[in-house]
């Protein structure tokens, strides 16, 4: 009984992490993450896709960490140290592969935040004339005039010269200046 008490006090803060990662879990599941995100994001302007991600890197975070608990727990650093390892490797995989679609993703946040660019604005983009429809995620929908949608990547709308037909000086924070009667 006293080895046992010993291993309980040795491992309590990870048994309590482990508990708490187990409880989180229970009470907020990636999929109910998912649909409050949505939601949320809705709101801003997102597509689904943003809720998606988060709530799986929630969701496979969660059990990641959860795991390498458990390999603590049961005595199996050397375990642990090798699944950490192997999910650094595939984290770092995922990220070069995934580069273009992070780009675009971070260029949809910013330009989201940065309010210059509106459902309903009329831009020029590369030759292209039309209405913007939706700020995704990833792309943007630009409605052009003959009714055909052009998906155009975030990243090109930050790094590519845009001629925005509806900016206003209000919006741009500027104030316009008095005219002289």
């Amino acid at each position: 009984m006293e080895a046992i008490l010993a291993w309980l006090r040795e491992h309590a803060s990870a048994l309590f992490l482990a508990s708490a990662l187990l409880a989180l879990r229970r009470i907020l599941p990636p999929e109910v993450l998912r649909r409050r995100l949505h939601d949320w994001l809705g709101t801003l302007g997102f597509a689904r896709a943003g809720s998606t991600l988060v709530a799986t890197v929630y969701g496979w975070g969660t059990l990641a960490a959860l795991l390498l608990l458990f390999t603590h727990l049961a005595g199996l650093e050397g375990a642990a140290k090798t699944i950490l390892g192997t999910m650094g490797f595939a984290t770092l995989v995922a990220a070069f592969a995934g580069q273009h679609v992070i780009q675009n993703v971070l260029a949809g946040l910013l330009l989201v935040l940065d309010g210059k660019l509106q459902p309903g604005d009329r831009i020029e983009i590369g030759g292209q004339t039309g209405e913007v429809l939706d700020l995704e995620l990833r792309c943007t929908l630009v409605r052009q005039e003959d009714g055909s949608v052009l998906l155009v990547p975030n990243q090109m709308l930050l790094t590519t010269l845009v001629k925005h037909r509806s900016l206003t000086p209000e919006r741009l924070g500027q104030r316009t200046p008095p005219t002289s009667a």
